[in-house]
């Protein structure tokens, strides 16, 4: 059991380093990294995960400084971003910006990650 633990980051190092070989290679095909890294990402499922976690913490920089104070980007579950507010009100308010804050999130992320924002209230 530990020695799987132990060796699967650099299973994961070889599978990366032997994936960047094969693509530049290829005679056929022209690849800078970035396309390699991107396909890896992709490749690998880690692409979905870093576009939610761009979403998330673009909150704060997508929002007025003094929406940002008083409201805090959770988590994402699916596709829904979860964001607390400090009061109801400001989940109403909120609720009326959101098919444009969905859009600026996505955006930022480089990604379409988030369909929908639920706001809820700190108890």
């Amino acid at each position: 059991m530990y020695a799987s633990t132990l060796f699967a980051p650099l299973l994961a190092i070889i599978s990366f380093i032997t994936l960047i070989y094969n693509l530049f290679m290829e005679r056929r095909k022209s690849q800078n990294i970035s396309d390699a890294l991107a396909y890896f990402m992709r490749e690998s499922g880690l692409e979905t995960p870093l576009l939610q976690h761009r979403a998330v913490e673009g909150w704060q920089e997508v929002v007025k400084p003094e929406i940002a104070g008083r409201t805090r980007a959770l988590r994402i579950q699916n596709q829904c971003l979860v964001v607390e507010t400090d009061s109801p009100s400001l989940c109403a308010y909120l609720s009326m910006y959101r098919t444009e804050l969905v859009r600026r999130l996505n955006h930022r992320a480089g990604g379409s990650v988030i369909q929908e924002i639920r706001f809820i209230a700190r108890s």
